[in-house]
């Protein structure tokens, strides 16, 4: 702000503060998740800073002024041309961290004046390496818009030992994947040793790297199965065929780049088993298996590299082979990989050997001469007229650009199927916020909302733009079936806390079939569902059943007719995923007609799901606008609407907004 003529400092900036309380981003028209910097406001109307002159005038001008800048502002990430606007927009956070490390591999950092704002006079690679690095949350939106490029891979190039254990570890973490931490050997063996202790592993990376033969055998089946996984994992992420990379980074790349495109598919054992058997000969392997789908990246027969090898690892690698005190000329604007905004004007001198850098040619790459400057990186052209290329593997599909950042809002009319979240968290099905480290269920909570929906409404659920987003968002095309990957469990126990909301279970129903043996709570669920027991009686295998249950064991057990779960066929899916969802349905029913206090079991989907909504979605947000007019209140009672914040299994911050 500038100040013109005598004024106490503190009291001008407290009133300035009160003039502007009003001007809020929500009352601009801007996006929560979104951010807009603007060079200069420049309001009409002035304020006096004297206590009796009015400020709304000023307040107004200042909201007009902002409101005209955001209709101006223009996309750094879409637009390259956008250094020239007064006013930019980020669509959230991990847009503008992905905007910021591609200007800085392009070395077009200081041509962007909004960046020192952000910078806040810090190198770039020291901000985005203790802003990025530790952000779990974030790291693999960022590496999905940086991926289809090549950035990502030019990123991660750069990237010590123990960045790679720090940014390995957050996004385990954030995402609560234990199964990849414990069964993939590279990021076990890293993460376990603390970062002090990672230097020596450089030295010994060349042997531990090497495929070790089995001591038996595969059978056939597993190999194949196995061979499936890998295929599937590189038409997914063809970045993974980058053979400079080592295997820690790329095992990070595979998780991160996975947790965008194929979720459920990365918390599931064949995705650990695909990543533990990830190298590069296993990748030189299949990458013609691949390159037909349209693979960005690939080997040649003899292992060597191709000609799609970064500039920039070629000429950080150059400078690591420099002799000392010898000196290498500075490579063009935009080559290679800058250390800082105004690092490429100048040469750099070898002092020191620097900390070993993780990019490792292949041993038949060509000599890259010290004294030859790197081509650049990247073509300087309008990022917009870079058209979208998905590459597609089958019935894979991998966005390119932007699969569901920043796209206009969605409409729905089945808003209130996002409430459900709320419901699945407070089942245990899947963790949240305040318990980051469980790992709940492997369906995707995406998958969940849609198979839920699609039982409860069919059709006109399949119909409704909400079932492409909830597509999307768990890494598949609309027309595969949801849930694909799951294996659900073959028998069925339930959970004691589930049963407490009816408090001790007194009568129980035994309903014996030819294959399986249900027990039926009095509420209308199923308590537990097992194979029968050949040569013993129904009745008497249903008392043991319920003596190892300690919510059951005092009930009293009767015997009826056949009794399935009136949704357990309705689904087009395969048959244990069906008689899963035969299971969570019924009880889905009863406790939200409990909590809503009704009886009417045909209602409860409609008042819980049926609320037109505007959803806007980024790649680490989905929030949800709803009519607050329109809001039962039996939902709010129930705690239905309140924000279910940071989701690991579904990689995304969830937010209502009712207006």
């Amino acid at each position: 702000m500038r100040v013109r003529g005598a004024a106490d400092g503190l009291a001008a900036r407290r009133r300035v503060e009160a003039a502007l309380a009003g001007v809020a981003p929500s009352n601009l028209g801007l996006p929560p998740r979104a951010v807009l910097m603007v060079r200069r406001v420049a309001p009409k109307a002035r304020l006096r800073l004297h206590a009796a002159a009015r400020a709304d005038g000023f307040a107004r001008a200042v909201h007009a002024d902002l409101e005209l800048r955001l209709r101006q502002a223009r996309r750094p990430w879409l637009d390259h041309g956008a250094g020239t606007a007064d006013a930019v927009l980020f669509a959230d956070e991990s847009e503008m961290m992905a905007c910021l490390v591609r200007d800085w591999l392009r070395g077009v950092i200081a041509e962007r004046w909004w960046w020192p704002a952000v910078l806040g006079g810090m190198p770039a690679p020291l901000w985005w390496r203790g802003s990025l690095l530790s952000r779990g949350d974030v790291l693999p939106a960022v590496l999905a818009q940086l991926a289809p490029q090549g950035e990502a891979v030019a990123l991660l190039a750069t990237l010590s030992d123990d960045e790679v254990v720090r940014a390995t570890t957050a996004v385990i973490d954030a995402h609560a994947l234990p199964s990849v931490l414990n069964e993939s050997a590279p990021l076990r063996r890293l993460v376990a040793i603390s970062p002090r202790a990672v230097g020596p592993l450089v030295a010994e990376r060349s042997a531990a790297e090497q495929p070790v033969p089995a001591k038996a055998p595969v059978e056939e089946p597993q190999a194949r199965a196995l061979a499936a996984s890998r295929r599937r994992l590189l038409a997914l992420m063809p970045e993974l065929q980058t053979p400079w990379l080592t295997a820690a980074q790329r095992h990070l790349l595979a998780v991160a780049l996975g947790l965008q495109r194929a979720s459920a598919w990365t918390r599931s054992a064949a995705f650990a088993a695909a990543l533990r058997s990830l190298d590069t000969a296993t990748v030189c392997e299949d990458a013609a298996a691949v390159t037909s789908a349209g693979a960005v990246l690939r080997c040649e027969p003899d292992g060597r590299a191709g000609d799609s090898m970064p500039h920039a690892a070629q000429a950080r690698s150059a400078k690591q082979l420099v002799p000392t005190g010898a000196t290498v000329p500075a490579a063009a604007p935009g080559a290679g990989l800058p250390t800082s905004a105004d690092s490429a004007a100048e040469p750099v001198a070898a002092g020191p050997a620097p900390p070993p850098l993780p990019v490792r040619l292949p041993s038949v790459a060509p000599p890259v001469r010290a004294d030859t400057p790197a081509p650049p990186m990247f073509a300087r052209q309008d990022a917009a007229a870079l058209p979208a290329k998905p590459v597609r593997a089958g019935s894979q599909s991998i966005a390119a650009q932007e699969p569901i950042a920043a796209r206009p809002n969605i409409e729905t009319q089945f808003g209130g199927v996002f409430y459900l979240l709320n419901v699945a968290l407070a089942l245990g099905l899947y963790g949240d916020f305040t318990q980051p480290r469980v790992p709940g269920i492997t369906l995707s909570p995406w998958d969940w909302l849609a198979l839920v929906g699609r039982m409860w409404f069919g059709r006109e659920f399949e119909n409704d733009p909400v079932w492409t987003l909830l597509a999307e968002l768990a890494g598949r095309l609309p027309p595969q079936p949801p849930g694909r990957d799951f294996a659900p469990p073959e028998t069925w126990s339930v959970p004691a806390a589930w049963l407490a909301p009816w408090g001790p279970v007194v009568d129980l129903e035994v309903c014996p079939t030819r294959e399986r043996l249900q027990i039926w709570h009095s509420a209308g669920f199923v308590a537990i569902d097992v194979r029968r027991e050949r040569g013993r009686r129904p009745l008497r295998q249903a008392h043991i059943l319920c003596a190892r249950h300690d919510a059951l064991r005092d009930a009293r057990l009767t015997r009826m007719g056949k009794r399935l779960s009136r949704r357990a066929t309705d689904l087009p899916c395969g048959r244990s995923l069906a008689r899963w969802m035969g299971w969570i349905l019924p009880y889905l029913d009863a406790r939200l007609k409990r909590a809503l206090g009704t009886e009417d079991a045909s209602s409860v989907a409609a008042q819980v799901c049926r609320h037109p909504a505007r959803l806007r979605c980024t790649a680490t947000h989905l929030d949800v606008h709803l009519s607050l007019a329109k809001l039962p209140l039996a939902l709010r009672i129930a705690g239905l609407d309140r924000d279910p914040g940071w989701i690991p299994a579904a990689g995304r911050t969830v937010a209502f907004h009712f207006e």
